[in-house]
């Protein structure tokens, strides 16, 4: 669920506000199970095998998500690889 907070919308998963720092450090949505079925077109996924972090952008990114994560306007201006 996304609930409005000012200008800024924050995820509420399980009653916790993902994304807010907690006693434990920044709270994180819980783990999915990695299949293809499970990635939205319009998601952005951070995905670790224990060695690599892979984020994962859909091509229909809301185009804020884009500019707040990436300081770019667009999906179509973001480049791939390693960083």
């Amino acid at each position: 669920m996304l609930a409005g907070r000012g200008m800024t919308e924050v995820l509420i998963v399980g009653g916790r506000q993902c994304g807010t720092i907690g006693e434990q450090g920044i709270i994180m949505p819980p783990p999915l199970p990695l299949t293809s079925e499970r990635l939205e077109r319009h998601g952005l996924y951070l995905i670790e095998d224990g060695q690599t972090m892979f984020l994962w952008v859909g091509r229909d990114a809301v185009p804020q998500l884009i500019t707040d994560v990436f300081n770019l306007p667009t999906y179509e201006v973001l480049r791939g690889g390693k960083v």
